[in-house]
């Protein structure tokens, strides 16, 4: 599946379709996904991060912690302390948890290194 492939969302009243491409973040909240975009538009649905996971499964998306899946292309950087976070390309910072940095770090290798 591409990247450009459509994923349908159901939300409350209506269903809106979105480039993969498109997704910069999915963060849950409670029993609420909320999906952001590039057009900085705010998804809110129903349905838990394992679910948004399976359907983002591709080399680039990545779940970083318990409750927040990124995508790879709108990281701009990954800092690398004791409690490392990555910053996205609107200056949203997430926590990467100890046990998904070195998944992270192997993907982020895997991804980038093709493009090289």
């Amino acid at each position: 599946m591409s990247d450009h492939s459509k994923i349908a969302f159901n939300s409350n009243d209506q269903i809106h379709f979105l480039n993969k491409s498109d997704i910069h973040y999915c963060i849950i909240d409670k029993n609420y996904c909320h999906i952001f975009t590039s057009s900085r538009k705010k998804i809110t649905i129903l349905k838990n991060l394992k679910n948004i996971e399976f359907l983002l499964c591709n080399d680039k998306f990545c779940r970083i912690n318990h409750s927040t899946i990124v995508n790879l292309d709108e990281v701009k950087n990954l800092m690398d302390y004791f409690d490392p976070f990555v910053v996205m390309s609107d200056g949203s910072k997430f926590q990467v948890s100890r046990r998904k940095k070195s998944f992270l770090d192997t993907r982020i290798e895997n991804v980038y290194s093709k493009a090289v």
